[in-house]
């Protein structure tokens, strides 16, 4: 009887403590909660440690560890749509990888301006900018100077660096890059993979399948958005003025 009710205290006490742990995560602030990546299997080996743990305290720890993840994504999106000073649309048109004077490796993108959302006039539409990241940790430069995609087996919010396809779309969150001393050089708002609203083509058939539907669906920061016309609401509900902008194209085409 006293080792059972001892294990049973153990058990709020571990339950207790990572309540106030989640609690501390969400109010440090959304960047920490993204840098701490939190191990499951780690966890749960600790639980399986506790010989009369239930399947309702597991329950509740797995739903702390998951929020944790969901919480820093969602709020990093809000957070660089707020905080960084330009948000725009924009094509990219070419790469070049560059070094610095330590030979540290980065991918400077040209991008066109397509609309310009937040932002002072030192940058204007149909501007060509330099968009400029730390080089993606699963791309490796052989001697060649080709590029080698590596399968890291993580998902895209845990890769450092941002690696852009020519022709891609998207909206992009930047902050001056004091790296080139120039108005047209800019940064991303954060250094991660996903860190960006990338506009992707969806074809759907209709009912009777005569007709291919193409529309374009948004994702980024672990959020996908099923239209332009849905991802510009949720960009007018973080204070972004999205009028006079296309953010629907959907084109019908026979079979």
């Amino acid at each position: 009887m006293f080792y059972s009710f001892h294990c049973e205290k153990r058990e709020e006490k571990l339950i207790a403590k990572y309540l106030q742990f989640n609690f501390n995560i969400k109010k440090a602030g959304s960047l920490f909660a993204m840098q701490f990546e939190m191990d499951i299997d780690n966890k749960m080996s600790i639980l399986q440690k506790i010989p009369t743990m239930k399947n309702f305290y597991t329950s509740i720890l797995l739903l702390l560890i998951t929020s944790n993840y969901t919480f820093s994504q969602t709020s990093l999106s809000e957070e660089a749509i707020k905080n960084s000073e330009y948000v725009f649309e924009g094509i990219v048109l070419s790469l070049e990888i560059i070094q610095d004077n330590d030979e540290n490796y980065y991918v400077s993108h040209n991008i066109k301006v397509l609309t310009l959302l937040k932002g002072n006039n030192n940058i204007q539409q149909n501007d060509t900018i330099n968009f400029i990241s730390i080089l993606p940790e699963n791309w490796e430069i052989m001697e060649n100077g080709e590029i080698l995609h590596l399968d890291l087996q993580r998902p895209k919010s845990q890769i450092k660096g941002i690696g852009l396809a020519l022709g891609l779309k998207g909206v992009f969150m930047a902050n001056f890059n004091t790296m080139k001393k120039s108005f047209l050089s800019l940064k991303p708002y954060c250094n991660y993979s996903n860190c960006l609203y990338v506009y992707k083509e969806n074809k759907t058939l209709d009912e009777n399948k005569q007709r291919m539907n193409i529309s374009e669906i948004v994702s980024g920061f672990d959020k996908t958005f099923a239209s332009k016309t849905e991802f510009g609401k949720y960009l007018k509900s973080q204070g972004i003025k999205t009028q006079n902008t296309s953010f629907e194209k959907k084109k019908m085409w026979k079979i």
